[in-house]
């Protein structure tokens, strides 16, 4: 894997690249991860496609970056695409990667090939509830609140339901103090709650919505399967895995996502298509 450090005004944002294939697949990590834990998913597409990964900034490798800012992500994938000589790619996002990756579809609908999320979740506070975009809007309050040692206790237990998927989630989130994690939690709400209404999404792009059945992060598998629904999107229920899906069962998610890309949306209301175990 090709370990590649873009420099910017802000700081240094550290990337990496698999493969040489003539489409891309560009991964974002979520909130107070790494690419890491994208590493199955490298080496499983490296073969066929090229794969980006990237730390995004202020986090992992590219922690000194000044700020976390979600309009800035979206411009240094496309800085990162255009210097790796890809003029479109395959864009998927993963929980709060996933925010990142609607708003670059949104800005950048003919550089987006297709939008996948993963474990992730619309932007638009029109889809939560009140108390819920309180809880949001303080949550690097609570994250100051409470110590080090719980703050990763819970988001390891949330984040999988096997051994890879919860050690890959802790083994990110020691890269980032507490002070860093509250900074990062700050940052991101602050962003997320900024969109009020649903982000447009060219009709022309394919939509793919990945999620753990155990996934339990409050209503979030409710709150995307209705919005992917309504919208006609392709959706994956992944079995034997939690919120960090890709990691938590990468066998799984890999031949869902593979299936995505070409073009096979099997999936039938109601019925899980891939009840897989784990690779790991």
């Amino acid at each position: 894997m090709r370990h590649h450090i873009l420099e910017t005004e802000k700081g240094p944002v550290h990337y990496w690249v698999e493969g040489n294939g003539r489409d891309c697949l560009f991964f974002t990590h979520g909130m107070t991860l790494t690419h890491q834990i994208f590493l199955p998913q490298a080496a499983y597409f490296g073969e066929e496609f090229t794969v980006i990964l990237w730390d995004v900034p202020a986090h992992g490798e590219s922690k000194h970056y000044k700020e976390y800012n979600q309009t800035e992500c979206t411009e240094l994938i496309r800085v990162i695409l255009e210097h790796e000589g890809f003029k479109q790619a395959h864009i998927i996002g993963e929980s709060m990667g996933g925010y990142i990756a609607q708003q670059f579809a949104a800005d950048h609908p003919e550089k987006t090939l297709s939008l996948s999320l993963v474990g992730g979740h619309p932007l638009g506070t029109c889809h939560y509830w009140p108390i819920e975009q309180f809880i949001l809007q303080n949550l690097h309050r609570i994250v100051k609140s409470v110590p080090y040692s719980l703050i990763i206790g819970v988001t390891t237990a949330f984040s999988g339901i096997q051994e890879i998927g919860r050690e890959t989630t802790r083994i990110c989130m020691l890269n980032h103090s507490k002070r860093q994690i509250q900074a990062i939690t700050k940052a991101v709400y602050r962003d997320f709650l900024a969109f009020k209404e649903d982000v447009p999404l060219s009709s022309e792009i394919p939509v793919g919505v990945f999620y753990g059945k155990w996934d339990m992060v409050g209503r979030l598998n409710y709150i995307t399967k209705r919005w992917a629904k309504s919208n006609g999107y392709a959706v994956y229920p992944i079995s034997n895995a939690a919120h960090n899906v890709n990691i938590d069962n990468p066998h799984g998610f890999n031949e869902a996502f593979d299936s995505f890309l070409e073009g096979q949306e099997e999936w039938v209301h109601g019925q899980e298509t891939y009840n897989t175990s784990p690779a790991f």
